[in-house]
């Protein structure tokens, strides 16, 4: 082999093993059931503190939905509702 060849393999099997140790050092992932749950939760807790901003936060800034209401026009729903 040459020195090339086995130099990218190196590198190759150095990634790989830091991929491996980095992958192990997380905790145990969250799965996309318990973090909708967990949002959903936020936004409930929330509206029953009646906690207007932790609501608009979470909506993203870039928000539109289909009747062309941004996050500012939710943020004033909020304030009507509250």
């Amino acid at each position: 082999m040459s020195s090339a060849r086995s130099g990218i393999c190196a590198r190759l099997l150095a990634l790989g093993m830091m991929c491996v140790l980095l992958s192990a050092c997380g905790g145990p992932e969250e799965g996309p059931e318990e973090a909708l749950r967990a949002w959903v939760r936020q936004g409930h807790d929330a509206a029953e503190a009646r906690d207007r901003g932790a609501l608009v936060d979470m909506i993203a800034p870039g928000y539109t939905d289909a009747r062309g209401n941004t996050r500012a026009d939710i943020d004033n729903m909020f304030r009507y509702y509250f």
